[in-house]
């Protein structure tokens, strides 16, 4: 058994790797090829899986019961899922990379260092050529707070920039994140479109046979099937994608406390009060 559970373990890290070398591949493509190529490789395990897996579950996962796979209605569910896994992924390795930042030494994490203007302009200098990166939250912080305290000398002010880019790193993270809720709402509603779909093909069915048509029943269960499954999968896939989106978008907002917290404790609170402009 632990051999096997250290089996699945390796797999499992090896798979993680080889995501994160696609994705740092994607970022060098236009979103719409990226968006391509994931759901290229979502159909195509899928349809890889659907060869292996018992007949039962088969049907239930992509519908290859239905006389059109593998364009049933199942397939198209996937779709949203694997974009929202997509969203979910790319974010998580931004998130990753985020807190990186926390190691590289940006700030001097002294107890007693009080920073001057060289100490600043240093630190401007470190910071430069990783700001415009998307996931450096921290540098970019830090930068502008520091062009803050240059401007004016006046740490209320600078304590204002923090509260105001932390403010605006939360906002920004709930836009994400209403995409996701969205395509979380809309898998269960194709899960609802599916069961209407198969309950109307069924009733089609039944009006237009022979009641002593030995195929009518075996017709009729095949409908009925369509209408449950899609329900089913629906349920389960929104469940998996809420359950993910719920774990990163935690940790996400978890990392942002902790910008916040490390910027007031290591930049903040050092800066020097003695070059404060002198008020009237």
């Amino acid at each position: 058994m632990k051999n096997i559970l250290k089996a699945f373990t390796a797999i499992g890290s090896l798979l993680v790797e080889l995501l994160k070398s696609l994705f740092q591949l994607q970022r060098t493509v236009p979103v719409i090829l990226e968006y391509s190529i994931t759901i290229a490789i979502g159909y195509a395990l899928a349809i890889a899986c659907s060869k292996v897996m018992s007949p039962f579950f088969a049907n239930i996962l992509f519908g290859m019961n239905e006389p059109s796979y593998p364009y049933s209605f199942q397939m198209f569910m996937w779709l949203p899922f694997f974009i929202g896994l997509h969203e979910l992924f790319k974010r998580y390795l931004e998130y990753e990379e985020s807190k990186t930042y926390f190691t590289e030494g940006l700030l001097n994490e002294s107890p007693d260092k009080i920073y001057t203007s060289k100490d600043l302009a240093r630190i401007l200098r470190t910071i430069s050529p990783v700001v415009e990166n998307q996931s450096a939250l921290l540098p970019k912080l830090i930068q502008q707070i520091v062009f803050k305290f240059q401007s004016n000398k006046s740490i209320e002010e600078a304590t204002n920039t923090l509260k105001h880019f932390i403010e605006i790193f939360e906002k920004n993270l709930d836009l994400f994140y209403s995409r996701l809720r969205y395509l979380s709402w809309l898998i269960p509603t194709l899960g609802f479109i599916g069961t209407v779909y198969g309950i109307s093909g069924t009733v089609a069915v039944v009006g237009q046979s022979d009641p002593t048509d030995p195929t009518l029943l075996q017709t009729v269960a095949a409908n009925l099937a369509v209408a449950f499954d899609t329900t089913l999968l629906a349920l389960v896939q929104s469940s998996i994608l809420l359950y993910l989106m719920n774990v990163v978008e935690t940790a996400e907002e978890k990392n942002i406390n902790s910008i916040y917290q490390y910027t007031f404790e290591h930049l903040i609170n050092r800066l020097d009060p003695y070059e404060q402009k002198a008020k009237p």
